[in-house]
């Protein structure tokens, strides 16, 4: 095992500031003309920090606001592959994000890490939203299916082009990870703490991103096609069709824009600090957004049906009959 990058200035070889050192460790306040170059990856290291706290908080928080709905819609109906995609989508995403915590960037890793490790770290770090993202577009591909009535070629081209944009990425993904080289720095010597940095990103990650927007941008242009294509009246909408417009548009929005952001930001490394915080965050939306769709469809079906939703019923009949 080699040594490992030390960006380190006199103060890393001074040990009567020691003691100074650690008291501003502690007061969360670093000297930048002591830190040097370490400054930023000790302020990368922090809002690792706070990324991985408000993420793991905020899908908590999502958890127990929904409890109540989760356990009678979700636990208590019987087993359906929505179910289960669903509970892979919400719980798995939480354990995921919750692992990456500790070791993500070599958070306070206290022990002098090799260059494989790193690069197990880095490999570790791009599965993880890979195997979110599985679950997620599996509830977006049966939603498009539903509006489609449920039609077997249908459904099995959507899986044939799913396979294809999932086995890109994965090709695309080792291929990056095969060339990628990340090496263990050591950024406090003092305190003894190492951090993992990627030494060379090669040029192939830039187009991890590309299938799955893609892919995303084919199934919003489904359901937009079906919706006008049925005649959609925003004045009379069909329950369920408005619920998979209005929650597919905002679900669609935020995963394009959060993955093209953080691909952007990863694939060209101007900002390491940045990238750390949208990382986690993008990997929570995503199971946010399909979690919401399958939770909110299932509170819908359970709804009688409103003298309101008969009108659009029936003006729905009455449109199509004087077409014809």
């Amino acid at each position: 095992m080699g040594d490992p990058i030390r960006l380190v200035t006199a103060l890393g070889r001074d040990r009567h500031n020691r003691t100074s050192v650690k008291q501003q460790w502690h007061a969360g306040v670093w000297n930048c003309d002591y830190m040097g170059p370490r400054r930023g990856l000790l302020i990368a290291n922090r809002n690792n920090f706070y990324s991985i706290v408000s993420v793991l908080t905020w899908l908590i928080w999502d958890i127990v606001i929904t409890l109540e709905d989760e356990i009678k819609y979700i636990w208590q109906s019987p087993p359906t592959l929505p179910k289960y995609l669903y509970l892979y989508a919400r719980y798995i995403t939480l354990f995921a994000i919750a692992a990456m915590g500790p070791p993500w960037n070599g958070w306070l890793n206290g022990s002098q890490s090799s260059s494989t490790y790193c690069h197990q770290l880095c490999v570790f770090q791009n599965v993880v939203p890979i195997i979110v993202v599985l679950g997620v577009d599996l509830i977006f591909i049966l939603r498009v299916h539903a509006i489609y009535g449920r039609n077997r070629t249908g459904l099995i081209t959507l899986l044939s082009l799913y396979f294809l944009q999932f086995a890109s990425q994965v090709v695309v993904t080792s291929l990056g990870e095969d060339m990628i080289k990340v090496d263990p720095v050591l950024i406090s010597p003092q305190l003894d703490y190492y951090t993992c940095l990627p030494r060379a990103v090669p040029h192939v990650f830039r187009a991890c991103w590309i299938p799955v927007i893609a892919f995303q941008t084919l199934l919003f242009g489904m359901t937009l096609y079906k919706s006008l294509r049925t005649g959609f009246d925003w004045k009379f909408p069909s329950r369920y069709l408005f619920v998979m417009v209005r929650d597919g548009t905002w679900a669609y929005a935020v995963l394009v824009g959060m993955s093209i952001i953080c691909n952007l930001v990863w694939s060209s490394k101007t900002d390491v600090a940045s990238l750390i915080v949208l990382y986690p965050w993008n990997i929570a939306i995503m199971s946010f957004a399909g979690t919401r769709l399958t939770l909110n469809l299932r509170k819908l079906n359970s709804r009688p049906v409103t003298s309101h939703e008969v009108s659009a019923i029936v003006h729905s009949a009455l449109t199509k009959d004087t077409s014809r």
